[in-house]
């Protein structure tokens, strides 16, 4: 059965169940704001705030407006904080007393799309970007609002912390000191419906494309939009005691002018299952790192177990909309009927 039929029959199978086994359970935390303020802190906040400057300003620390977030991760006296183009750094604030600086990365298990790479190599250009160039910015339903969080994925109580750069999200270890998965929740190159008017008025009827490359367009090039998005699903879905990711990724095209279906069509799904094995990374050369590694399971079995856990597009991480003004609703962009693909709507 090819991956085409595979998603149709898990929008099918979907409809016939209700509740969600596996994303249920997990809960992303908001680390602090560095908003500078006091007002809003509890006394153990202000106190683990002044350790943390303290600490900084002994060590030679220039944080600036580079600060993303600072949490305890649901402990006692150890703090993160997380620093755009510096890293994580620990504090042990009972110790007034810096426990290390760890950068922030990709994992080096990232999933990119050919067709953006070939898109950005079209004006010579290298996809993805150097990591230098990721930066901080509210992204695909405003995730990047809050971009340091913390998530326990397992059952150990030992919490991650997730840092969101616009659409990238970067799941860092403390116990391991590295990033242990990462993935782009947009890897979009489009022009909207009023960016297309704007940027082509009258000349967008003769178009070929419905809508645009903005990345070709702002290199003075024409090009067909891609929407790529990808959602996230947590659990032990192979149940062999070891902590899985399994993502789900939609690639869209725009149609041509000469369509009568207005928007995308569907280029194709695509499933992969990364998996946390320690005891299978202790007989590695490597070693253990913590990360989540991608395995050789089959597209079927990734979307079988989704359909056996009532796991739809819906319920992947992220859908929930953190922009203000949509606070709580679906990701328009993620779940848009001009995608027209059933499975974004249920």
């Amino acid at each position: 059965m090819s991956i085409k039929n595979f998603g149709i029959q898990l929008y099918v199978y979907a409809l016939l169940f209700f509740c969600s086994a596996s994303n249920a359970d997990v809960v992303f935390h908001d680390a602090l704001p560095c908003d500078g303020t006091s007002f809003s802190k509890s006394p153990e906040e202000q106190e683990a705030s002044n350790s943390l400057s303290k600490v900084f300003r002994e060590q030679g620390i220039s944080i600036g407006g580079r600060c993303l977030g600072w949490t305890n991760a649901g402990g006692d006296n150890v703090w993160f904080t997380a620093v755009e183009g510096l890293g994580i750094l620990s504090v042990d604030v009972s110790q007034n007393k810096l426990l290390g600086v760890w950068p922030i990365t990709r994992s080096s298990h990232q999933y990119f799309f050919n067709e953006l790479k070939e898109q950005y190599g079209f004006i010579g250009l290298d996809y993805p970007v150097p990591f230098n160039q990721e930066y901080k910015g509210l992204g695909v339903g405003c995730q990047g609002n809050k971009p340091v969080r913390y998530v326990y994925l397992d059952s150990d109580d030992r919490a991650e912390l997730v840092v969101i750069l616009n659409n990238l999200v970067i799941i860092f270890s403390p116990d391991y000191n590295r990033t242990i998965f990462s993935e782009y929740f947009n890897a979009s190159d489009w022009l909207t419906g009023p960016e297309m008017a704007d940027r082509y008025g009258d000349r967008r009827g003769v178009l070929e494309y419905q809508y645009a490359s903005k990345l070709l367009a702002d290199n003075d090039r024409f090009g067909p939009a891609l929407r790529a998005y990808s959602k996230l699903y947590f659990g032990d879905f192979d149940k062999d005691g070891s902590q899985d990711i399994l993502v789900w990724r939609k690639l869209y095209k725009t149609n041509d002018k000469d369509e009568s279906l207005e928007g995308f069509s569907k280029e194709r799904d695509s499933y992969q299952h990364f998996e946390q094995n320690l005891s299978a990374q202790a007989k590695s050369d490597a070693g253990v790192t913590g990360e989540y590694i991608p395995q050789e399971t089959e597209a079927a079995t990734v979307v079988q177990w989704l359909v056996d856990n009532a796991l739809t597009w819906q319920k992947g991480y992220p859908s929930r909309n953190e922009c203000a003004a949509q606070q709580g609703e679906l990701i328009p962009e993620m779940h848009d009927s001009l995608l027209n693909d059933p499975d974004v709507l249920q």
